[in-house]
């Protein structure tokens, strides 16, 4: 963020208006990092979600993105830690429920556009409760879904002033699909050499939109293989990680689901076509089962090899309430582990601690997460 070779980190917060606000962290030279919120114009509070960090003036400084449900914000860099809100200015408004966002130059003319995802359109005073008859989260299929909304970057006019964004998402086609999306890649799917869009839906079949190299997109997800998994079925589509995790010189995809489906692996082959490999990959035996949310694929290890990692957290309460709130929904983060040829193994369930109960004895060897495991085993 300041331009000192070193990565910086920002977290996002979704704890509400009067909840914790985000934090900017600046790596040191010795690699700790210092708490640098105060004053940057980051430490916002809200119901954040996500964010993208891109260049969108040129000016060689990398700008903020953040989603929120509530009115996203865009925050240019101003240099030496100090980011300014600039979202009205530059023709951002988007009102829905903003999940996930990317910073990609889907025209190629050299500057940052924008895809920001969204998710529902709820309806607050609607109750929704669990299999208990407890109050709880609702299903996504409960409210409809929302489009995914396109930001093109106009650039700068002659006397050098950046002229912000302007809503492209009607004309590129985008409107026609709305979905509950949770999830966005951005890059290239086909092998043309244009960045197109998936789009990974929550519940729903997933939208994958192809570039048409004219301003326009065509969703072609089920044809190519990623509108769900090979079965068929549509699932609680969340993360998504993109990499070659088996050497074969092409990139596959990655996507995160509920606790009760397995996460989907596609393998791409030929270029532009995916076919799921889940099984195949190992991916279908972990050693315990969690409700996946963010992911990456790197090389954990230092072997060559994409690993997988996966942070958790369940969306139903499986207990009664508890405090803090966030509690009953805590669950294990996972590594997966590449053999090197596209297979994945996870490190096993850990072993039995030593000062277990009797609860926690009974319980242990049934137990698939910290869900279902007694408090006592923690």
């Amino acid at each position: 963020m300041d331009g000192d070779g070193r990565l910086d980190l920002y977290l996002i917060h979704n704890g509400g208006p009067r909840g914790a606000h985000n934090r900017l962290y600046r790596q040191r030279r010795d690699r700790t990092f210092e708490d640098v919120s105060a004053g940057s114009g980051l430490d916002v509070a809200g119901y954040g979600m996500g964010v993208a960090v891109g260049d969108v003036d040129n000016d060689g400084r990398p700008d903020v993105y953040l989603t929120r449900y509530g009115g996203d914000l865009l925050f240019l860099n101003q240099g030496k830690g100090r980011f300014q809100d600039v979202t009205a200015a530059a023709g951002i408004d988007n009102p829905l429920w903003g999940t996930s966002a990317s910073f990609v130059d889907y025209d190629r003319d050299g500057w940052l556009d924008l895809v920001v995802v969204n998710y529902l359109n709820i309806d607050r005073g609607q109750p929704c409760r669990n299999a208990a008859g407890r109050r709880d989260y609702c299903h996504p299929n409960t409210f409809p879904g929302t489009v995914v909304r396109l930001y093109r970057n106009r650039g700068r006019d002659a006397a050098g002033k950046w002229l912000g964004f302007e809503d492209r998402t009607a004309a590129a086609g985008l409107a026609a699909r709305p979905g509950p999306g949770l999830g966005v890649l951005a890059v290239d799917l086909n092998g043309d050499g244009w960045p197109d869009l998936f789009i990974a839906n929550d519940a729903r079949a997933n939208h994958l939109w192809i570039n048409q190299k004219n301003g326009t997109f065509k969703e072609e997800a089920a044809w190519r293989g990623v509108a769900t998994n090979g079965l068929g079925q549509p699932q609680g589509n969340m993360g998504v990680a993109f990499g070659d995790t088996d050497g074969a010189g092409l990139m596959n995809l990655f996507v995160t689901h509920l606790a009760s489906e397995h996460h989907t692996l596609w393998k791409q082959g030929p270029a532009g076509q995916f076919r799921d490999v889940t099984g195949a990959a190992g991916l279908t035996r972990p050693h315990w089962r969690g409700t996946g949310f963010g992911t990456v694929l790197a090389d954990f290890d230092h072997d060559g090899a994409l690993d997988l990692a996966i942070v958790n957290g369940a969306v139903t309460r499986p207990g009664a309430e508890t405090k803090p709130h966030w509690q009953a929904y805590a669950q294990r983060n996972q590594l997966f582990v590449n053999d090197g040829k596209g297979t994945f193994a996870t490190s096993p369930w850990p072993t039995l601690p030593s000062a277990a109960g009797p609860a926690c004895r009974a319980a242990w060897p049934s137990a698939t997460s910290t869900a279902t495991a007694p408090s006592t085993c923690w």
